[in-house]
């Protein structure tokens, strides 16, 4: 429930100008003068696949070329770069899918608490996340192909969204599903990289 957060103000992450921040301590973010708590925010976690979330990033990022081509620069290796990029991440996006279905547990990221197994070996040995860091990857090449400021910038959020939205939500699951493994390999292995 968004409640009035103008008692907030106070608070060093807040915009007085925005009426925007972030209160630390209670976990609440304040948007527009109204505030969104932790518990708030459970109406989106897990609930968009992130390949929805992908393509919805690209069209925004799409949009952004087109109607503010102003912003764009100009990098003479662009296309060489956006291209390895693009491959690194089909491989560790196609690394991850092909560790899942070894190990024949669930790929559906809206539905972590019917993982089975939990994943540590292979490109999970480095990531515990290398599908997202596959997506994260795959925005930034398409923000350096179209050779645009603000796509590229708008790549490098995609990271905290799914941070807050999927990967938190996700972590919470397989810490309950896998109480003796998750403590150990969470300290082990980074969340992205």
């Amino acid at each position: 429930m968004l409640q009035n957060c103008i008692a907030k103000s106070n608070n060093p992450y807040y915009d007085k100008k925005s009426w925007s921040g972030i209160d630390t301590k209670s976990q609440t973010w304040i948007i527009r003068g109204s505030c969104l708590t932790k518990g708030d925010m459970g109406l989106l976690k897990n609930k968009i696949p992130p390949v929805l979330v992908v393509a919805l990033y690209l069209a925004v990022m799409f949009g952004l070329t087109t109607g503010f081509p102003q912003l764009r620069f100009q990098l003479s290796y662009h296309i060489p770069l956006a291209s390895l990029l693009l491959i690194i991440a089909l491989l560790i996006i196609t690394m991850a899918v092909l560790a899942f279905r070894k190990a024949q547990t669930t790929v559906d990221p809206t539905q972590p608490e019917n993982a089975s197994k939990l994943v540590c070996g292979g490109i999970f040995s480095v990531t515990r996340n290398p599908m997202y860091l596959g997506m994260a990857l795959l925005l930034i090449a398409a923000g350096i192909y179209w050779q645009h400021i603000a796509a590229l910038f708008l790549a490098l959020s995609f990271p905290l969204y799914l941070t807050c939205f999927q990967i938190l939500p996700e972590e919470q699951a397989m810490a309950k599903l896998f109480p003796a493994q998750w403590p150990d390999y969470k300290k082990r292995v980074r969340r992205w990289i």
